[in-house]
């Protein structure tokens, strides 16, 4: 049985930290770091990330992603057109 990693500080530290996660996602430094403040991951992460972990026999808790998309427009608003009418 694996172990569950609930915090997105403690799999960056498993992947190796900051230079290493840089490298696996193709990301900057600044967004590893914004992922250690706010203790969550981006949901495009989540297939590479479980499979490092799985490698290692280890699994990270669902809620260390961020599920919900943020919408240039606002949290109501898919689009910037008037309603008709």
């Amino acid at each position: 049985m694996s172990r569950q990693i609930t915090k997105a500080s403690d799999i960056i530290e498993v992947l190796g930290g900051t230079k290493a996660t840089c490298n696996l996602l193709g990301v900057t430094g600044q967004a590893v770091s914004h992922w250690r403040v706010s203790d969550l991951l981006p949901s495009h992460t989540y297939p590479i990330v479980q499979s490092e972990l799985m490698k290692r026999g280890l699994s990270a808790d669902l809620s260390v992603w961020r599920w919900d998309r943020r919408s240039k427009f606002g949290p109501d608003r898919k689009t910037n057109a008037s309603p008709a009418g």
